[in-house]
């Protein structure tokens, strides 16, 4: 009877979790991610961005929204991409929204948590980066590399998309070249000093150690702040023009 018991226990245990995880999955994975309010994007189109935001941040255990406005009301563009995030991620996680008002011509890309700390040193870079398809008004392409930006992590992701591809070009060619030169250098016969040595013929007969001195530096370790308030317990945000 105990046995049942404890199977029984087991099993609706089992099944409280797996309906947690499942709840939580469907919670994210469901969630509206773009607010199109300035019309830019076909139904179609939002269908795409929309699934993407979806897959990057079930990928990235974050939270990723794009708002766009026909012009601002009684706040700046940060205030907008602060408020969306707070409104839909809570006041802790760790995400990124892109803010767009076209009557200002304004954008902002703001981060949080953990994304701004990936980011931190380039959120002008993929604001400018956005920015510049905003203005040509290939929207759809826009939203899609902010997707790509937001996501992209470690230390590739800070120099994939600014890198000059001549650069990364010469970088393969001038290793290839060094490998080819490692190899000819190791079948070419050199002479040194071992060349001429005697096997056998030196012998250690006394070693002395001796103690000189041991220094410690210490060096205080300042704390940084994050920019900006409201949204994510660390956030960073850049605004400009389109």
């Amino acid at each position: 009877m105990l046995y049942k018991l404890n199977k029984i226990q087991t099993v609706l245990i089992t099944a409280i979790f797996f309906f947690c995880v499942t709840f939580d999955l469907f919670a994210v994975t469901d969630k509206k991610r773009i607010f199109d309010d300035a019309n830019l994007l076909s139904a179609t189109e939002q269908t795409l961005i929309q699934d993407e935001l979806k897959r990057i941040s079930v990928e990235c255990d974050a939270e990723f929204f794009i708002v766009t406005r026909k012009q601002l009301e009684n706040q700046n563009i940060e205030q907008l991409a602060r408020g969306i995030f707070r409104e839909n991620a809570g006041s802790n996680g760790s995400g990124a929204v892109l803010a767009i008002s076209m009557r200002e011509r304004d954008i902002n890309y703001t981060a949080f948590g953990s994304v701004f700390d990936r980011h931190r040193k380039r959120l002008d870079r993929i604001r400018e980066q956005i920015g510049t398809k905003m203005t040509s008004q290939n929207y759809y392409d826009a939203f899609m590399l902010f997707a790509k930006l937001s996501s992209s992590f470690g230390f590739w992701a800070n120099y994939q998309e600014f890198m000059p591809m001549g650069f990364m070009v010469s970088a393969v060619l001038t290793f290839i070249t060094v490998i080819i030169l490692i190899f000819i250098h190791k079948g070419i016969n050199t002479v040194d000093s071992k060349t001429y040595a005697v096997l056998g013929s030196f012998k250690l007969t006394n070693a002395i150690d001796k103690y000189l001195r041991t220094s410690t530096t210490k060096t205080r370790i300042s704390k940084s702040s994050s920019g900006g308030s409201g949204g994510g317990s660390r956030s960073g945000s850049s605004s400009g023009k389109f």
